[in-house]
C-alpha cells in the first residue's frame, strides 16, 4: 500500500511542468536518441514507475519518431512493475508492453529483430548480475531517483555493471 501511494506521488511530481524534477535526464536521452537516428535498446535500472521513459515515449510519439526504440525498465519489485505497467500503458497503442520476470540476452534478441516502434519491456532481473548476461547490450542505460537506496559498495558495482552492459551511460 505505501510502494503504491509513494509512487503514484512521485509520478505526480515528476509530471509536474513546473518543478521539471525528471526534466533534465528526459531531454538529456531525447537528444541522445535523436543524435543517433537508429535502432536503440535503452535500459532504466531501478525503473520504478518509469515516467522518465513514458515522457521520452510520448516525446517520440508526438514527432513522429521512425526508428525502433526499446526501453527495459528493470526493477525487482512487483508491485512498482505493476506501477509502471499502467503508466506506460497510458501512452496509448502504439507501445507495445511486455512483462517478462527475467530478461534474457536471448529474448532480448528476439524482442530486436521483430521491434518495428515503441516496446517497453518490464522485467525484475538484478541490476547488479547483469553483466552476467548482457555485454554491451544495451545502447544507453540510466537510473534517476535510485542511488539514494544504495550503499557506497553498491553505488561501485553499478557504476561497473554500467560500463560493462552499455556503450553509455
Amino acid at each position: 500500500e505505501w510502494d503504491i501511494k509513494m509512487h503514484s506521488r512521485l509520478i505526480q511530481i515528476e509530471r509536474n511542468e513546473h518543478i521539471g524534477l525528471g526534466r533534465p535526464l528526459v531531454d538529456k536521452i531525447l537528444q541522445y536518441i535523436n543524435q543517433q537516428q537508429r535502432p536503440l535498446v535503452l535500459a532504466n535500472l531501478g525503473a520504478g514507475g518509469m515516467e522518465v521513459d513514458r515522457q521520452i515515449i510520448l516525446k517520440l510519439l508526438e514527432i513522429d519518431y521512425v526508428y525502433p526504440v526499446i526501453f527495459i525498465g528493470i526493477d525487482k519489485s512487483p508491485v512498482t512493475q505493476e506501477i509502471a505497467f499502467n503508466n506506460i500503458c497510458s501512452t496509448g497503442s502504439a507501445v507495445s508492453v511486455l512483462k517478462i520476470d527475467h530478461l534474457s540476452n536471448t529474448q532480448l534478441d528476439d524482442i530486436k529483430r521483430n521491434n518495428h516502434g515503441v516496446t517497453v519491456i518490464l522485467c525484475k532481473n538484478d541490476i547488479f548480475e547483469l553483466d552476467k548476461e548482457f555485454s554491451l547490450n544495451f545502447d544507453l542505460t540510466y537510473h534517476s531517483l535510485l542511488k539514494h537506496h544504495l550503499s557506497e559498495k553498491q553505488h561501485k558495482n553499478l557504476d561497473v555493471v554500467m560500463r560493462k552492459i552499455a556503450k553509455n551511460k
